[in-house]
C-alpha cells in the first residue's frame, strides 16, 4: 500500500529532560488487515475525533501550563502507568474465555481483549456502565456469538465480581 512505512511528523515534545519526536503512522497490522480506502478514512476520522475531543476537554485550560507540566513528567512513569492500565485487561479477557467456553468455545483472545477494551472505554465515556453492553456487542461482531449469550456471561461475571468484593469485605472486617 502507498502508506506502508510512511509517517507524518507532528512535532517535538521536550519531556523529562529529553526531546521526543512525535509522529503519526498507521500500523503495519492495521494496513495489512484493512487495505481499503474506507478503513483509512475510519482511522483518520478516529484521529480527528480524538484531537477534537482533546481540544474540547482542554479548551479552557492554559496550553502553555499543560505543556510545562508534561515536560516535567518522567516518561518512564508515564509508560509504566500506561502499561499497567492496559495489562489489567489481559486477565479479564482470559477470565471471559472461561465463562464463554461452555456456550461459545473457541473465541479468540484477540477478540475478547478488543471487546474488553472497547467496553471499558465505553464505561469511561458513557453513563450507567453502558460500556458493558458495548463490550458484548463488540464481541458478537467479532465472533460467532449471540448478544444474549454475551449478556449472560456478563451477568455471571458481575455475580463473581460481587461475590469476591463481599468476600474481601468480610476478610477486612475479620482482620484486627
Amino acid at each position: 500500500t502507498p502508506l506502508l512505512g510512511k509517517t507524518m511528523h507532528v512535532g517535538t515534545l521536550a519531556m523529562g529532560g529529553r526531546e521526543w519526536e512525535l509522529e503519526l503512522s498507521p500500523t503495519d497490522v492495521f494496513i495489512a488487515e484493512n487495505r481499503t480506502d474506507e478503513a483509512m478514512l475510519v482511522l483518520l476520522l478516529g484521529i480527528a475525533l480524538s484531537v477534537g475531543l482533546l481540544w474540547w476537554a482542554f479548551k479552557d485550560e492554559d496550553f502553555g501550563e499543560i505543556m510545562h507540566e508534561l515536560r516535567l513528567a518522567d516518561p518512564f512513569w508515564f509508560i509504566l502507568a500506561t502499561a499497567a492500565a492496559t495489562l489489567v485487561f489481559i486477565p479479564r479477557a482470559w477470565r471471559w474465555r472461561t465463562l464463554l467456553q461452555p456456550v461459545a468455545p473457541g473465541t479468540t483472545f484477540r477478540s475478547r481483549f478488543a471487546a474488553t477494551t472497547i467496553g471499558f472505554m465505553g464505561n469511561n465515556l458513557l453513563p450507567a456502565r453502558i460500556g458493558e453492553f458495548a463490550r458484548v456487542f463488540a464481541l458478537s461482531r467479532m465472533e460467532r456469538i449471540s448478544v444474549v449469550t454475551g449478556l449472560g456471561s456478563l451477568v455471571v461475571e458481575r455475580l463473581f465480581d460481587a461475590a469476591f468484593v463481599i468476600g474481601f469485605l468480610f476478610l477486612a472486617l475479620a482482620l484486627p
